[in-house]
């Protein structure tokens, strides 16, 4: 298998920490040098997402149906930016520093409530309950995804071992077989199961951007050498392609060769290949 990796074109991404990429093969990334949420086309028009009051966003994450929703660390918050042009804040209590946020198909929102040390699901009318992970008292869960099977996985800061745990729909706990981990922030499921995760802190023993399938075999995903610098966000979209943060300001994009790449306005855009 051969890839096609491209850089998109955002500008003047400062303290960039999160990152979503939507149906229309729109991008998001949370921008806390700008204290804004900021979104590129698929044909590379850069917009500013008409969210009010953040300070210090992190997690985003864009429904099928195109909410947008945003860890607010700096506000202790969770918001969201409806298809209407709403903006709501969500029913969480007591949260601090909350960093990565999802949303299962039954709009429970989740959210890692990091400075707590616990992660949070706020059901659609219901109240907030915590999820039965075990943290001690100084673990950050930091990035989380929702997969199909509704169970919840988690990235884990930790001055020591990071593990990347997950928590099945019935409540069993289990850890990820990454092996090795640096500073892992962001983790993201494909349509088969894959897992996908960012090490922030990766050295050379270490892939700083990694794979785990659903047989339990851990890989590097391909991305060029020393191309992608500080991986700190990371985004499988439905259609296969792989787009990660880099903390020092740049958005890279990954594609299987085996669609039909082209390029439009410096991105890679995707067709199915011919029937």
């Amino acid at each position: 298998m051969t890839y096609h990796q491209a850089k998109l074109p955002f500008s003047n991404l400062r303290n960039p920490l999160g990152i979503d990429v939507d149906r229309k093969i729109k991008t998001y990334v949370t921008d806390q040098g700008s204290d804004s949420v900021i979104a590129l086309s698929a044909t590379g028009e850069q917009t500013v997402v008409p969210l009010q009051g953040l300070s210090m966003p992190c997690g985003v994450k864009v429904t099928d149906e195109g909410s947008i929703y945003v860890a607010d660390q700096g506000n202790d918050r969770v918001v969201v930016l409806d298809t209407e042009g709403n903006q709501r804040t969500l029913g969480f209590d007591g949260l601090s520093h909350p960093s990565g946020v999802d949303v299962a198909v039954d709009g429970t929102v989740y959210v890692t409530d990091s400075n707590n040390s616990r992660v949070l699901a706020l059901p659609p009318g219901g109240d907030q309950v915590e999820l039965p992970f075990t943290f001690d008292e100084f673990a950050q869960p930091w990035g989380i995804v929702v997969d199909a099977d509704n169970s919840v996985i988690v990235t884990v800061r930790h001055h020591g071992v990071e593990p990347i745990k997950k928590l099945s729909a019935h409540g069993v706990e289990t850890t990820l077989g990454f092996g090795k981990t640096g500073a892992p922030t962001d983790v993201d499921v494909d349509a088969d199961g894959n897992v996908y995760i960012t090490n922030f802190g990766a050295d050379s023993f270490t892939d700083n951007i990694a794979c785990l399938d659903r047989n339990g075999n851990a890989s590097r995903v391909p991305f060029r050498e020393r191309s992608v610098l500080r991986p700190i966000g990371i985004a499988v979209d439905h259609l296969g392609g792989i787009t990660v943060l880099d903390w020092m300001g740049a958005v890279y994009r990954l594609d299987k060769t085996a669609t039909e790449v082209r390029s439009v306005s410096g991105i890679a855009s995707i067709s199915p290949p011919t029937q």
